[in-house]
Parts: structure tokens; C-alpha cells; sequence
């Protein structure tokens, strides 16, 4: 019902007579040719099953869940992308897990900015946690993305 409504105000609109000329970004369009063929309704429904049914990339937009994703422990290699987790600790905080940037809001061994951290299991901060909390973070976190969320490795 909605493809004939819009084919019939798309058809109408076309018989309306054309303006003569119509400004575009400092330069003047050539007057139309008002004897040129006016498109029929079944060829505007047809141009519009095409449209529909391949909506262009920009319309597309990825939705956020709105659960969090369970998080899984995964094993990390010794070394991934130049720093091993060890590395990390140790120049981002000494080794330090109750460490804090005064900063950022990066903290903990790790340091894990608040937004990254992301309230992981029920803790506010990365320094909130216990060792073997961020431990397991970190651990998770590299399996995924490496040592690339760390400056010190880059």
C-alpha cells in the first residue's frame, strides 16, 4: 500500500511544471525540457523496490547490545605485539595494584582507564580490585587486543 501511495505522489510530482532555472552552489542548472517523458508509476515502484531492498552503508548503523557480553578467561601468549603482560605491569605501575594516574583515570596494575574498565565484575576502578581480578582483566583484555591498548609497548 505504501509503494502505490508513494509511486502515485511520485507520479503527480512529475507533472508538475518544472522551475526555470534552480540555483546549485553558485552556478545555475540549464532550464529542463519540459517535453522530455514523464516516468510512469510502475517504473518509480520498481526504482523504489531497488532502494529498498539495497539501503545505502551510511543508513546502516550497528545497534549496541544492551546486556554486556559474559566475559570468558582466555589464555595469553608470553608475548603479543612487543610487551608481555609482565612488561606492562611493570612499567605502566611498578607492579603497584593500588596505583592511580593523576592524570587520567587510568589505575590499577594495569592502567586501565575507567572507560575500558567498564565496571568489570562490580568494580568502579581497576584499583578497586583485587590483583588476581585485574590480573584476569589484563589477561583478557591482551588475548583480544594485544598490547596495543597500552602506549608503553608502541
Amino acid at each position: 500500500m505504501k509503494r502505490l501511495a508513494v509511486a502515485a505522489v511520485l507520479a503527480t510530482a512529475a507533472c508538475q511544471p518544472a522551475p526555470h532555472t534552480v540555483a546549485h552552489r553558485s552556478h545555475e542548472l540549464p532550464k529542463p525540457d519540459h517535453r522530455a517523458p514523464v516516468a510512469e508509476a510502475a517504473d518509480v515502484t520498481v526504482g523504489l523496490d531497488v532502494a529498498l531492498a539495497n539501503p545505502p552503508r551510511a543508513t546502516v548503523r550497528r545497534v549496541a547490545r544492551s546486556k554486556p557480553r559474559a566475559r570468558v578467561a582466555a589464555p595469553a601468549p608470553a608475548t603479543r605485539g612487543g610487551c608481555s603482560l609482565e612488561d606492562i605491569k611493570r612499567k605502566e605501575s611498578g607492579g603497584r595494584y593500588d596505583a592511580q594516574n593523576p592524570r587520567s583515570t587510568a589505575s590499577g596494575a594495569y592502567q586501565v582507564l575507567d572507560g575500558t574498565w567498564n565496571g568489570y565484575q562490580g568494580y568502579r576502578r581497576a584499583s578497586d580490585a583485587p590483583p588476581e581480578v585485574q590480573d584476569q582483566f589484563a589477561r583478557e583484555l591482551y588475548a583480544r587486543r594485544g598490547s596495543q591498548p597500552w602506549v608503553v609497548c608502541r
